[in-house]
């Protein structure tokens, strides 16, 4: 039967038509699910239709937000900052932090202003304003607009993931895992990141993956690692998607898959990423997951290098000194060999030394030949350290020393060097620079033979024919280590095959693990 008036159930009247929210209240839900604070999960596209359902309300703090992030209208950020001045003159504390982020240094703010950004952050951190209390620890943390002070940094981020806020919550993670102001403890720091992550926030994500990748303060469980990396990844974080990459290529608790890695790489590279840039590079130099593409290998190679990245611009050297994908030019390739030897890259300092002593794309100088081989030598690359021992040898670009000669041959001899193998074991059977010693020299071919270098065979026959009880003797030779020399100062945490053209001889292919997986 239909209801009448005398029938109703008004008790049920206020649960079907709730009161409508504010423009105020539909803001401050869209903010709470936009940045994840005060414990609630992350979720863009909510949070988007809370504020601009503010806006349409006529909320100035809505506007703004919209105004800056260009949701349903054009960006326009002077404009937006009209709007956060307007609401933050009458005590709006989410158009304070509004316009503190307008005033921050940022690709995009034409108007910064870090000293006024902090004394409004300030402001709205003493309101409880968690994001803003999380951005003034950003700011202490790393000097912007105020000076560097660690304690301070964690104090405010200490503040910010009290109240819930999901990036708050990562920041002091990263703080512990990593001793920043206070004492190092993985446990506190894998729990902060837990709590973020299960609010939504990328970072938070990203970084739980890593601890699972890695084993650090969790079990080592790389199909969750993928779980949380792609998590991560949805959001847009491009770390996440240059980790996808990795994890696809190398089988790392996913199927292999060079397709799906290099259009993880293409994500991120598109997003800026410059690792991902340089992982895209080679998958187009060797046609991994993709057609082979010299040119696309140069392109992605030169994004990487302009950033800064010292292993793209060491390739796009070479690229350029063997004319690989793109015309050659002596000229070009010193230009990026000395930005990546400027920034230690030990492969490039030797090849930088290699253009020196031979006088390509510059004038003749065995001095500057000899000190780029040592700064290359001092890391450990061994093709360095065999041309600094030729350089005490024979006296070129440094006094002659006969003892440093054969310590450096034999740095070089121990990492599987062969040509430093063969000279080790010439300066053992000639005496030179060290005590004669058949038994060396025969050990030392022997190892260089084995390698398939022809001279050392020859040269091991006619010493076991002129000392016939060498042939008697056992070499107990370990089995020679692919030179894997630490090429970045970021921690290396996964391999990554790394063959490259050292055009200095001829063609010459080098394993090196360089995989930044670092915690942000």
């Amino acid at each position: 039967a239909a209801e009448t008036p005398q029938n109703m159930d008004y008790g049920n009247l206020h649960e079907a038509n709730p009161p409508k929210q504010t423009a105020d209240e539909k803001f401050n839900e869209g903010i709470a699910v936009l940045h994840g604070t005060g414990s609630k999960k992350i979720d863009k596209g909510y949070a988007t239709v809370c504020i601009v359902e503010a806006r349409d309300r006529g909320s100035d703090v809505a506007r703004g937000m919209c105004l800056l992030n260009g949701w349903n209208c054009e960006k326009n950020l002077s404009e937006a900052i009209s709007y956060f001045r307007k609401a933050a003159s009458i005590g709006n504390v989410h158009g304070v932090h509004g316009l503190a982020v307008c005033l921050l240094p940022g690709e995009e703010n034409l108007l910064e202003d870090p000293k006024e950004a902090i004394r409004l952050l300030r402001i709205a951190a003493e309101k409880n304003h968690s994001r803003a209390q999380c951005e003034l620890g950003h700011c202490y943390r790393h000097g912007i607009g105020v000076e560097a002070n660690i304690k301070q940094a964690v104090f405010y981020y200490r503040l910010s993931a009290t109240s819930g806020d999901s990036r708050g919550l990562c920041c002091l993670g990263a703080c512990y895992h990593i001793g920043l102001g206070v004492e190092k403890d993985v446990r506190k720091a894998i729990e902060f990141y837990m709590r973020s992550a299960e609010q939504g926030h990328p970072s938070g994500q990203f970084n739980v993956g890593c601890c699972y990748k890695y084993g650090l303060g969790l079990k080592r469980d790389r199909s969750l690692a993928v779980h949380y990396f792609m998590a991560s990844a949805r959001a847009n974080n491009r770390c996440a998607m240059r980790q996808l990459g990795i994890c696809y290529q190398y089988a790392e608790g996913v199927q292999k898959s060079t397709k799906r890695a290099s259009a993880w790489f293409l994500r991120a590279a598109l997003l800026g990423d410059s690792d991902s840039q340089w992982h895209l590079g080679w998958n187009f130099k060797l046609g991994r997951g993709c057609k082979r593409s010299w040119s696309k290998a140069v392109k992605w190679f030169r994004m990487s290098a302009e950033q800064g990245k010292k292993e793209a611009q060491w390739d796009l050297a070479c690229c350029y000194a063997l004319g690989e994908g793109v015309e050659k030019s002596f000229d070009q390739a010193i230009h990026w060999f000395r930005k990546s030897a400027d920034q230690g890259c030990a492969y490039a300092q030797c090849d930088l030394g290699w253009c020196f002593s031979k006088g390509k794309g510059v004038s003749r100088d065995h001095n500057q030949a000899f000190r780029w081989y040592l700064q290359a030598a001092e890391q450990g690359n061994s093709v360095a350290q065999y041309e600094v021992a030729r350089c005490y040898r024979i006296g070129r670009g440094i006094v002659k020393d006969s003892k440093l000669a054969v310590r450096w041959m034999r740095k070089a001899a121990k990492q599987g060097n062969r040509r430093a193998q063969v000279t080790l074991a010439d300066l053992y059977t000639n005496g030179e620079g060290v005590r004669r010693d058949v038994k060396q020299a025969a050990m030392w071919n022997r190892k260089a033979a084995n390698q398939g270098e022809k001279k050392a065979q020859g040269k091991l026959v006619e010493l076991m024919r002129m000392h016939p009880e060498l042939s008697q003797l056992h070499d107990n030779v370990e089995s020679n280590q692919a030179i894997r020399p630490s090429c970045s100062k970021l921690e290396t945490l996964s391999n990554a095959v790394y063959a490259t053209a050292s055009w200095f001889s001829s063609v010459l292919t080098l394993s090196l693990s360089s995989v930044d997986a670092t915690i942000v």
